[in-house]
């Protein structure tokens, strides 16, 4: 059987450490900045993942942005959790947790500086500004861990 070496340890503390970081956002409301535009008043989101969904979300510039991963992720949200505020963060919780590991894998493996990726990918987690917005962000969470851990 293979061991797990302290590295990989560390790098569970990181997951740990988002998830315990941001685990309150499962009692958060929706907010009046963007989350109208993107889910609250928007059917075609809260139908959830469909046919025209689809062709909805690869076609749209609605909000200003052509960004289809991010539509069809808040469907999959709809589909999963219907109009519920707190597991839709929390899925944001789980891509933001999942950019920062693919963010520590891509400098440890350019770099070989193993604790020092490991300390850009905490910060990149665990620092504030990386919530601007909970599901305008979402932009930045479907595409992070695609693009090893670049964000917005």
């Amino acid at each position: 059987m293979r061991r797990i070496g302290p590295y990989a340890w560390l790098s569970v503390a990181l997951v740990a450490a988002t998830f315990a970081s941001y685990a309150g956002v499962r009692d958060h409301a929706f907010l009046n900045f963007d989350d109208p535009q993107y889910v609250t008043d928007n059917a075609v989101v809260l139908a959830g993942l469909s046919a025209r969904g689809v062709r909805w979300a690869f076609t749209t510039f609605h909000f200003a942005n052509w960004s289809p991963v991010t539509w069809l992720s808040l469907m999959l949200d709809s589909d999963l959790f219907g109009a519920r505020a707190g597991p839709r963060l929390g899925m944001n919780v789980a891509l933001h947790t999942a950019a920062a590991v693919a963010l520590d894998a891509a400098l440890r493996r350019a770099s070989g500086a193993r604790g020092r990726s490991l300390v850009v990918a905490g910060l990149f987690a665990l620092h504030p500004c990386t919530w601007n917005r909970w599901h305008g962000s979402r932009r930045a969470r479907t595409c992070s861990p695609a693009s090893s851990g670049c964000s917005q």
